[in-house]
């Protein structure tokens, strides 16, 4: 794992702040939000790009904002230019986890498809994951 912070992002598009130590600006926005960031980068030496994956976790009671399905575009814009992630190399997952979801499913995991149109993410489309599988993506296991 190359990071793991609390991510504050806004809807509009303006990055806020991102875990205190990377400051962007702070600017107006349309509904500032927070999630849990953990990012993952592919360690395959044969890779020319590696991939790099990227948690968001919602943060349920503890994020005044949108929840990630709603602004998980723009998270995933905003957490690439805040990390200096090629776009093209991110692999996005949403997580819920027991904060949200009833006793019997402890996590819900989210591929997030987007498409870059040169300056932001969009056309957002989720594909089920199950915890196996992302630990298998990620290369670690999740606790």
């Amino acid at each position: 794992m190359i990071a793991d912070v609390t991510f504050q992002f806004s809807l509009r598009g303006e990055i806020i702040q991102a875990d205190h130590s990377h400051v962007i600006g702070q600017l107006p926005c349309i509904r500032a939000g927070k999630c849990r960031i953990r990012i993952f980068q592919e360690n395959d030496a044969e890779m020319q790009a590696p991939r790099v994956f990227v948690l968001a976790t919602d943060l349920a009671n503890e994020n005044p904002g949108p929840i990630i399905t709603v602004a998980a575009a723009e998270i995933a814009s905003q957490v690439c230019v805040t990390f200096d992630i090629d776009p093209f190399a991110l692999v996005f997952i949403e997580h819920y986890d027991d904060r949200w979801l009833s006793r019997e499913d402890t996590e819900k995991f989210d591929l997030v498809h987007m498409a870059w149109n040169g300056a932001r993410f969009g056309k957002a489309r989720w594909q089920s994951l199950s915890k196996a599988e992302v630990e298998a993506m990620i290369g670690e296991k999740l606790p």
